[in-house]
């Protein structure tokens, strides 16, 4: 005996609906559990970028100008390109990073001094090339870094070792 209960559906073709319809509801509010992502969080991460993009250009700035200095003994330039980004860094909150112990502590002068380093060459008499690095130490795992941060998005960015900026002098 067949049971039709509207206009020709079965019972099991009810019951299928039925149990299709409470699977779909559990599984929507399983997977949706993720919180809501708008466009202003999308913005907000966009200007954390921006601002890491600005912070490594200024960097880089600040570096090629110390290096463009008629002078040409690599501790000298070390000296003043350090001495400069150490007020920097310090006027933006960087910090050494380790990776290994995942600690951090106060980028120093004296820290900076260990994790980088000048090279100076003259390929000809007329041109000279000076090279900042970062090093990252003797042991590779100390980062410099920084945090930024906004009021729902946080990043922090290690200047990768080997990380160099280059100036060529034109005497």
């Amino acid at each position: 005996m067949n049971i039709c209960l509207f206009n020709g559906i079965s019972r099991k073709a009810f019951i299928s609906i039925i149990t299709l319809f409470f699977v779909s509801i559990f599984l929507l509010f399983t997977f949706t559990d993720v919180p809501n992502t708008s466009v202003n969080d999308f913005i907000i991460i966009d200007q954390a970028e921006t601002q890491k993009v600005i912070t490594i250009k200024d960097i880089e700035r600040l570096i090629s100008f110390s290096l463009n200095i008629p002078e040409d003994d690599p501790e000298i330039l070390k000296t003043v390109v350090n001495t400069r980004l150490s007020t920097y860094f310090s006027a933006k909150d960087f910090f050494v990073y380790n990776k290994v112990t995942t600690t951090k502590k106060t980028l120093s002068f004296l820290e900076l001094n260990k994790l980088s380093r000048v090279i100076v060459y003259k390929p000809t008499e007329q041109i000279t090339i000076k090279k900042y690095l970062f090093t990252n130490g003797s042991l590779k795992n100390n980062y410099i870094s920084f945090q930024v941060s906004t009021n729902k998005y946080s990043t922090r960015y290690s200047i990768p070792e080997g990380y160099e900026v280059v100036v060529i002098v034109y005497n």
